[in-house]
């Protein structure tokens, strides 16, 4: 047997300058072996080696991947929506791929968290069970996910928290709350089929408290692309509007300030949650509902289906619920 120098490789959308993945590795990376070197894979090796001090390859970077997987112990997955082909897929089939070289070389591959799907070519989802059948360890975040699993072997899936939820409390300390003074809306908005849209139905509402100057609002991007989405919004909203400079460092702090948000990340609206901040979230797609829960103070509303109306009446009713208008002194 060859002598295996003891590395655990990490697998997923990093590198890339979104918030919520960048969460996701930073907390996965407690399902590191510290006996053991990480080398993450990422679109941005440099910033990931400087970042959280580890070993890192660019995801292309085929000859550094084979010669980690050579003496590689673990390539572990620490979540995220990463096996679906709604987004892309040319992603899901180099994900699949790399799951494929890690069992050739005989790597036991380990997944926590994941969203599976949703798929819109069939035989991209006929092509992902079996790959996921060679996973040695793999834990789902939703129901449709398991479901999603039937065809496996029950002992190689389970339905566990998404990474975030697993590994919050250490981010839940210290958190400052929202000011007495000013009440802050947060919104998180995305790029996305007909963004435009969504926003013409609720710019109209937003902007009934633009004369109201004891409101702010935080834009809070998530990626780099979401702020030109954001910029649309800046019309309609009053002086007190800020475009926020978030990482994952900040990421709870910032959103504990808020006293309300509206988002679309499905990362930024479970932050939310569990900040237990009112909150109208977004859904884009079939995860935003089926990893996170309506609530008395958590509202899931289908991107398609929002009007200016159905807008209305949740924004109101969040409004009260975080204590709008507040009390004289």
């Amino acid at each position: 047997m060859r002598n295996r120098k003891h590395f655990d490789i990490f697998a997923g959308y990093f590198g890339g300058g979104n918030v919520g993945d960048e969460l996701i590795l930073k907390m996965g990376l407690s399902y590191a072996d510290h006996s053991k070197t990480v080398c993450v894979i990422s679109s941005d090796p440099w910033f990931t080696k400087d970042k959280y001090n580890v070993r890192s390859i660019h995801k292309y970077n085929i000859f550094a991947l084979i010669y980690y997987m050579f003496y590689a112990n673990r390539l572990i997955f620490p979540g995220g929506g990463i096996f679906q082909d709604m987004t892309s897929s040319r992603s899901l089939y180099y994900y699949l791929v790399v799951v494929l070289l890690a069992k050739l070389f005989g790597v036991r591959v380990e997944m926590y968290g994941m969203g599976l799907g949703p798929f819109v070519n069939y035989l991209n989802r006929i092509l992902t069970v079996n790959i996921l059948k060679m996973v040695d360890h793999l834990q789902v975040r939703d129901e449709k996910s398991m479901t999603f699993l039937k065809g496996m072997r029950k002992s190689r899936a389970h339905l566990g928290p998404d990474t975030l939820m697993k590994f919050s409390n250490s981010f839940l300390l210290n958190n400052p709350g929202s000011s007495a003074d000013t009440f802050t809306i947060g919104i998180n908005l995305r790029p996305w089929h007909n963004v435009k849209r969504l926003i013409k139905e609720i710019v109209l509402v937003l902007s009934e408290l633009k004369s109201d100057r004891k409101v702010a609002f935080f834009l809070i991007p998530f990626s780099h692309a979401d702020e030109k989405v954001l910029r649309r919004l800046l019309p309609y909203l009053n002086t007190n509007t800020y475009m926020i400079d978030i990482n994952p460092e900040n990421a709870f702090d910032l959103i504990s300030t808020c006293d309300l948000t509206i988002g679309m990340r499905l990362h930024f609206n479970m932050i939310a949650q569990l900040l237990e901040k009112p909150s109208i979230n977004i859904a884009y797609d079939r995860k935003c509902r089926d990893v996170l829960h309506a609530g008395d103070s958590h509202f899931i509303l289908n991107m398609s289906r929002i009007t200016r109306r159905n807008f209305a009446n949740h924004f109101e009713n969040a409004l009260k619920i975080s204590g709008y208008p507040r009390s004289a002194g």
